[in-house]
């Protein structure tokens, strides 16, 4: 399990069902950001795809609608990379000063306090990294994006679809 962080825009929300939802899940913020609704995610999960289908159904349950599924913001402290990796913060420190491995780890681009002055990063800069010197290659989370997507706006298209049994059955198992 390694730590899954994602973004589901809401077409609305109440403080009933805002309620129900943090009563329900510890590992979500609810924001309006840019004038849309959303709820961002750091869950742990086997895979980003399996991270977001649980997060839509947790919104599912407490009666609010995912509309989009979208990445997380891009800048990272040290302790979120290390969970991303499945990594001790200790080892990923010593990447960052070069103390282990190759040296040239992106630089920090800003500094925060979730756990103690922590070094921030864009996630964008530190996953090529990791690919090319320590062989972390994650799945390319684009197309997983996109069917999800793809699966939200099917959801809302189904109810005035003659049929949605047949347009599912062009899914290959």
């Amino acid at each position: 399990m390694s730590l899954r962080q994602f973004v589901l825009v809401l077409d609305e929300v109440s403080d009933q069902r805002l309620a129900a939802l943090f009563g329900r899940c510890d590992d979500v913020t609810v924001s309006v950001v840019d004038g849309r609704i959303e709820a961002a995610f750091d869950r742990d999960a086997p895979s980003l795809v399996d991270a977001i289908v649980s997060g839509v159904r947790d919104l599912d349950i407490v009666g609010l609608n995912a509309v989009e599924a979208a990445p997380d913001d891009d800048m990272v402290t040290l302790t979120t990379v290390a969970e991303r990796m499945a990594r001790d913060p200790a080892a990923v420190e010593r990447w960052v000063t070069g103390d282990v491995g190759p040296g040239g780890f992106p630089a920090p681009v800003a500094w925060a306090l979730p756990e103690g002055l922590q070094p921030c990063f864009w996630w964008s800069q530190v996953e090529p990294w990791l690919a090319m010197n320590i062989g972390h290659l994650p799945p390319d989370a684009v197309p997983a994006y996109q069917a999800v997507n793809l699966a939200l706006r099917l959801r809302e298209l189904a109810p005035r679809v003659d049929r949605i049994a047949a347009v599912r059955s062009l899914i290959p198992s």
